[in-house]
């Protein structure tokens, strides 16, 4: 504990004090008075004797670099009398930074230009140098080795580099820096001491040009790829997304092979981030979710008119081999519509959309959309079904082709999230801010709105091809094509009825239904007065009216079940998996699931399903494809379900609900399912949870040996499952 009038920076001062006058006395012979007059400042002997030691150690701290300071001027020493010996002035680095530096600094290890096979001195001239970056090269490998617990091999002695290089042709140039000059022979000889052994420096002829680095197509065949520990990372490189028959998805994501030496399997969650940092470049797609997602608009310019065009998702071409070749109808795949003077008007036809008729409207000054460009392009579909898998909710698209000067739809607002990828041409857009909270995030699209009712736009810009822009439920917005050209553009959609709000108008119907069988007091009767005191006529205070509320929250505070907030996510669920597109298979998953193994004809038979056992690893095709939910069901069919529920012997089954089966064309199919024994149950969800991974249907837990084979033959049946292998 400290004594009083001697606080601890008075005693870290006094210590210093002594430590300075015992150096001083040492070298300089001062006198003793000095020192004790100094160490007197305080009394204590404590803190003498603590003083005493940090000077002691100060003293040798000081000796040591002292020592130091004295080897480098040795060595400088060195230095100067060699290069006079060889005839070369040198001009040693000044000590102060008031000196005023030389224009040329002398060729050293850290300046000299990095492609340049630089030279560590030593201070024995007998010993020959090795250039710097061999070295460097010789320890990284001798430490991986020693890493490896492998006995590291010296290497031996390199031959000499040859210096000539043919004209016109360069080596090694991209780790050439543009802005140092290469080293050549005359000026390294200035720095290097006599008797040496020196390389000749490459010489390069040809100049080198820098080019503006840009993102990777997702069509190359060629990426680097992660292993699984760094999926969901910002690069580019988790994967790329083609096949061998197109370009827009593939067979290999990963980069790790299997025990064939065949490449992973795709994972569609990659594939699908890859998919939008491609759309969202150069804003990462991080910062996008966190910035801009859901908050306001974002608008991104390119300055690449090929930027779509690298993966083929959509063109004029594809716009009208669709018209020419598909039995595309008005009214229910495509829409003819007109802005003019304030008024919007959507022409009134029927039957087929061929190319003529279309074309005729379109040169009289009216807009194009084609609703769902999926169901006729198999590039959409494969874009859309990948982003689904993301955003865990439909994913749509429309197709916009607008003549040169006119305008197709009036301002309004929508209920979905927005992404505009500009194809062909160029348009003008102004988006908005909403115009009062009633608007933010709304559950369906606005009315034509005029001219009058807008404000500043927040974002006018003219989009072009390759540009993109973001517009979060609510924004209004209208667009115009310029005069010069046409425009044609695809906006994805997602998250249209995927609220809070969704979630609890499911909930508390369930929630409710669930407490009225098992909690009495919701069941009780009401007072015989109630209205007597309620109602909008009737809101006054009284006693009365007081306990009826204080009744009524205390029982909405008991709709809080975790159960019904589970079942509510399953109707949700149910709901996408109606809504969503099939998924898209590349071929390396068609091979290694029911849809190319088996089912071939051999000789004069055919050759059926296989079969599956316990030996075969299997994962689920997509993680959203399935649902399984409990015996909750709604509507006329629950007579009906609730006897194809009872199983033989009254056990009990469950519904699995899937989305394979499901058309292009949004609702084409009804709600696709299947009813399975709840034996079967934790299989099914213990393959959602290790979801991407492959498991060995044996070492499914909680099941059966029959169990799990019978599990994963159904699953295999209706095309839900991949095999890591072929089966043959």
């Amino acid at each position: 504990m400290e004594k009083s009038g001697t606080p601890r920076n008075r005693k870290k001062v006094s210590a210093f004090a002594v430590a300075k006058a015992l150096e001083n006395k040492q070298e300089l012979q001062l006198p003793t008075d000095m020192v004790e007059k100094i160490a007197s400042i305080h009394k204590d002997e404590k803190f003498n004797k603590a003083a005493e030691e940090i000077a002691a150690n100060y003293v040798k701290n000081r000796a040591h670099n002292l020592k130091k300071k004295k080897q480098k001027e040795e060595l400088k020493a060195v230095r100067r009398k060699r290069a006079a010996q060889d005839g070369a002035s040198t001009t040693d680095q000044p000590a102060k930074k008031d000196v005023k530096q030389p224009t040329e600094k002398p060729l050293s290890w850290y300046n000299a230009p990095k492609s340049e096979k630089r030279v560590k001195l030593t201070e024995d001239p007998e010993v020959e140098v090795q250039p710097f970056r061999e070295n460097k090269k010789r320890g990284m490998s001798l430490l991986k080795e020693k890493n490896k617990g492998v006995t590291p091999k010296v290497p031996e002695k390199p031959e000499p580099v040859s210096s000539e290089v043919d004209d016109g042709e360069t080596e090694n140039l991209s780790a050439q820096p543009l802005s140092k000059p290469a080293i050549t022979e005359k000026n390294v000889s200035s720095e290097l001491p006599a008797q040496k052994t020196v390389k000749k420096s490459r010489k390069v002829s040809k100049k080198v040009e820098v080019k503006e680095w840009t993102p990777p197509s997702l069509n190359s065949s060629n990426k680097s790829t992660k292993s699984r520990k760094s999926q969901g990372t910002e690069s580019l490189s988790n994967g790329h997304l083609h096949d061998s028959s197109s370009s827009l998805i593939s067979s290999k994501v990963g980069g790790r092979a299997d025990a064939t030496g065949a490449p992973n399997h795709t994972i569609p969650e990659t594939e699908a981030k890859a998919l939008l940092t491609k759309l969202l470049y150069p804003e990462s797609r991080l910062k996008f979710f966190k910035n801009y997602w859901l908050k306001k608009p974002l608008h991104i310019q390119r300055k690449n008119k090929e930027y779509y065009f690298e993966d083929d998702w959509f063109s004029m071409k594809e716009f009208h081999r669709i018209l020419s070749e598909e039995n595309v109808r008005f009214g229910v795949n495509l829409d003819i519509t007109s802005y003019v003077d304030g008024e919007r008007d959507t022409a009134k036809l029927h039957g087929r959309a061929f190319p003529a008729i279309v074309y005729e409207y379109y040169e009289a000054g009216h807009s194009v959309r084609l609703l769902n460009p999926q169901t006729y392009s198999t590039n959409v579909w494969r874009l859309l079904s990948s982003l689904q898998e993301l955003f865990g909710s439909m994913t749509g698209a429309n197709v916009y082709l607008t003549p040169p000067g006119t305008q197709g739809f009036a301002p309004h607002y929508d209920d979905i999230e927005a992404f505009v990828l500009q194809l062909e041409g160029k348009k003008h857009w102004k988006v908005y801010k909403t115009r009062h909270s009633g608007e933010k995030w709304p559950l369906t699209s606005s009315p034509n709105l005029t001219q009058e009712e807008l404000s500043n736009p927040l974002i006018d810009c003219v989009l072009e091809p390759g540009d993109l822009l973001y517009m979060p439920r609510g924004a209004i917005h209208q667009a115009m094509a310029l005069e010069d050209e046409h425009s044609l553009h695809i906006t994805l959609s997602t998250h249209q009825q995927n609220t809070w709000s969704n979630l609890l108008h499911l909930m508390l119907p369930i929630a409710l239904n669930e407490l009225t069988q098992s909690d009495p007091e919701f069941r009780e009767s009401l007072p015989i007065d109630f209205l007597n005191y309620t109602g909008i006529a009737l809101q006054d205070a009284s006693q009365q009216r007081d306990v009826l509320m204080r009744k009524v929250f205390a029982l909405m505070n008991k709709l809080q079940l975790p159960s019904a907030v589970d079942d509510a996510c399953d109707a949700l669920g149910k709901r996408f998996i109606h809504d969503s597109l099939p998924p898209f298979l590349t071929e390396r998953e068609k091979e290694h699931s029911i849809a190319k193994q088996g089912g071939k004809w051999v000789g004069n038979q055919p050759e059926g399903c296989i079969a599956i056992d316990s030996t075969v690893e299997v994962r689920l095709l997509r993680k959203h494809s399935i649902r399984v939910v409990n015996d909750y069901n709604e509507g006329e069919d629950d007579a009906k379900d609730q006897s194809e529920s009872q199983g033989d012997g009254g056990e009990h089954k469950i519904r699995v609900y899937y989305n394979t089966d499901n058309d292009r064309l949004y609702h084409g199919n009804e709600l696709q399912f299947f009813m399975v024994n709840e034996k079967l149950a934790p299989g099914i969800e213990y393959l959602q949870r290790i979801y991407p991974d492959f498991v060995q249907i044996a070492e499914i837990p909680d099941m059966t040996v029959t169990a799990q084979v019978d599990m994963a033959q159904i699953l295999y049946d209706y095309g839900l499952l991949i095999t890591k292998k072929k089966l043959k």
